[in-house]
């Protein structure tokens, strides 16, 4: 697989723009009220389109595919686990996910872990220390079930890793939140600050029960 006659050995694909949170400077979320942007069609890739994108020799040429969050989770893909099964299958290719978490249950990732071992690492967000630092950014996200299906995967081959968007609010609790990852089975934990601030350094919206709500750099 070449761009510009140059081999492409990963690739980043945005296939769904499906989502279960809220989260307030997300490009897919109207910031009054955090539900979906009334623009946005709703799409999503099946395991057809995937194989049509990406035969066995196309597979075969690449060394891991990331499903990554830009526009939705990939774990609400309704054929994810088809996917990876299929690359699993018929390739050498790694996969790495990110995602809230706070999708599907124990068992699924649980199985999906078995399925991909050591080809697979994921990406949890864990952005606080409880509930309500966690959903001030992170919303309609439930934290518990983020750190348990973390812990879940980690049972597994596979690695679960951790990341942090960092705001003023959980800015102090960093090493709190790495420590937190870490309980629930995180093998390696990042965090970078919101670059969605524009022209000031603070984000005002209104969240999913119509109150007023600020996010500070």
């Amino acid at each position: 697989m070449k761009w510009n006659d140059t081999p492409i050995r990963k690739i980043s694909l945005s296939i769904t723009n499906f989502c279960n949170a809220g989260c307030p400077q997300c490009d897919r979320i109207n910031p009054n009220g955090c539900g979906t942007a009334e623009w946005l069609p709703l799409v999503q890739w099946s395991i057809d389109d995937f194989k049509k994108a990406f035969p066995k020799e196309t597979l075969e040429e690449l060394d891991e595919i990331q499903f990554c969050g830009t526009w939705g989770d990939p774990m609400m893909l309704k054929d994810l686990f088809p996917m990876c099964e299929y690359i699993i299958d018929t390739s050498n290719c790694r996969i790495e996910i990110t995602t809230n978490g706070s999708i599907r249950n124990e068992d699924y990732y649980w199985n999906l872990g078995i399925l991909c071992g050591k080809r697979l690492k994921m990406y949890f967000d864990i952005d606080g220390i409880n509930q309500e630092m966690h959903s001030h950014y992170r919303r309609k996200c439930n934290l518990q079930k983020t750190l348990d299906n973390m812990k879940t995967l980690s049972e597994t081959w596979s690695t679960p890793m951790a990341q942090t968007v960092v705001f003023e609010h959980n800015r102090p609790h960093l090493k709190e939140i790495e420590q937190l990852a870490k309980d629930y089975g995180a093998k390696y934990w990042r965090h970078f600050d919101s670059n969605r601030f524009r022209e000031s350094d603070t984000f005002n919206f209104i969240d999913e029960n119509g109150k007023e709500q600020v996010l500070r750099k």
